[in-house]
């Protein structure tokens, strides 16, 4: 009896989760961060400062048009950029736990960048440009 109650209990949760919610798994959704990151990259391709080239070479993202920036909501895509993402930031200290989310924008077809913004270095934000296979190019605090 105990075991129907459970599975009966368990397939109405199931179903009453937002798919959304399901879909999402490594993906953090989108909100003010991924805006922000998605307006970062978007401006870096103006070329509308002067330092906007040395910019996209320190994060080691190519140029490219504004079509091809794009928030990823792809599970496979941000579990893999998630799995590089805590490797990459290694042990936190005491009571610091990994990134479960990131926010991933890919920029062109070849890099991702991506943060967690749970995840600080003082008050700067771990910030990651990946390539295709998920290798990390760069870290730096946004």
């Amino acid at each position: 009896m105990r075991v129907v109650i459970l599975l009966t209990i368990v397939i109405v949760v199931t179903w009453l989760t937002p798919r959304s919610t399901i879909a999402q798994g490594a993906c953090r959704p989108a909100d003010e961060y991924s805006a922000y990151l998605v307006n970062k990259m978007t401006t870096l391709m103006s070329n509308a400062h002067p330092d906007d080239g040395a910019s996209r070479n320190a994060l080691h993202v190519p140029l490219v048009a504004t079509n091809e920036i794009s928030l990823v909501a792809d599970s496979t895509i941000c579990s893999s950029v998630l799995s590089a993402y805590n490797a990459a930031l290694g042990p936190r200290g005491t009571g610091a736990t990994a990134s479960t989310q990131v926010t991933v924008v890919k920029v062109g077809n070849a890099r991702y960048v991506v943060f967690d913004p749970g995840q600080k270095a003082g008050e700067y934000i771990y910030q990651m440009t990946l390539d295709g296979q998920y290798v990390v190019l760069t870290i730096t605090g946004t």
